[in-house]
């Protein structure tokens, strides 16, 4: 395609950068191919990264069916999947951009209408920190938002007896309606919510006599084990193991 393409009323362009057309008569042809159902025709694409330069994807074979979808095709074609986000504490974070959290819904008609809910919870933009941009089809979430919602909640709080909490799982679902509600979709996501470790602070300085014993305890404050565990250095290496220093182990 030699024009650049926006979202708009044929096509949409998710947080992603997946491209979903809409109205593939949008689409400039450049040449065709005779198949057992009719006449394709072909189109290329070409992705390009700001900074990275261009890149062209493979040929596509499209069938040109009209503009408009049956009323029995109404569907979503692009929402939200299955994902682990991982929700941060520390102030910084609330306020990087790279930890805004995104998600499309791209259904079938242009005009057709958009919700989100969270665990059948409806999201509005009432919500601090939440936008819901181009028509409905993308939810964002700021950090601050994102903690609140997916990750603080009555289940999340640790439970009676101490036992360790386990990773929070929420369910992201966007519902599309279009022709006066006659039209319904909707496409769900099990969202899996890991939070950053708050490590329990070390002594700044231990007192030992040469020979010794010396046992230094890591934990999360939350009574949880990360994911990945935990790891030691001394001297900034990396202690593994089978990499102790003699009289020295981590487990």
């Amino acid at each position: 395609m030699n024009n650049g393409v926006y979202s708009n009323s044929t096509h949409y362009l998710t947080a992603r950068g997946d491209l979903v057309v809409l109205d593939s008569s949008a689409i400039p042809r450049q040449g065709t191919r005779q198949t057992s159902s009719g006449t394709e025709e072909r189109c290329e694409v070409t992705a390009a990264v700001e900074g990275l330069g261009e890149f062209k994807s493979r040929s596509y074979f499209v069938t040109h069916e009209g503009t408009a979808p049956a009323p029995g095709l109404f569907s979503i074609l692009y929402g939200p999947t299955d994902e682990e986000v991982l929700i941060h504490d520390d102030s910084a974070s609330m306020t990087d951009p790279d930890l805004v959290l995104q998600w499309d819904c791209v259904p079938s008609m242009a005009d057709a209408n958009v919700r989100w809910f969270l665990d059948e919870r409806p999201l509005s933009e009432a919500e601090e920190g939440v936008a819901i941009e181009r028509s409905g089809r993308r939810l964002i979430m700021a950090p601050g938002a994102a903690r609140r919602l997916l990750a603080e909640s009555p289940s999340t709080k640790r439970a009676a007896g101490g036992a360790k909490r386990q990773a929070l799982t929420r369910r992201l679902e966007c519902k599309a309606d279009a022709g006066a509600g006659r039209l319904l979709d909707a496409k769900s996501a099990k969202i899996k919510v890991m939070r950053s470790p708050r490590l329990a602070p070390l002594p700044d300085t231990i007192y030992r006599m040469t020979g010794g014993r010396l046992e230094l305890s890591c934990q999360d404050t939350r009574g949880a084990t990360p994911q990945k565990g935990f790891r030691w250095t001394m001297n900034g290496d990396v202690m593994d193991r089978k990499d102790d220093p003699p009289g020295c182990g981590s487990h």
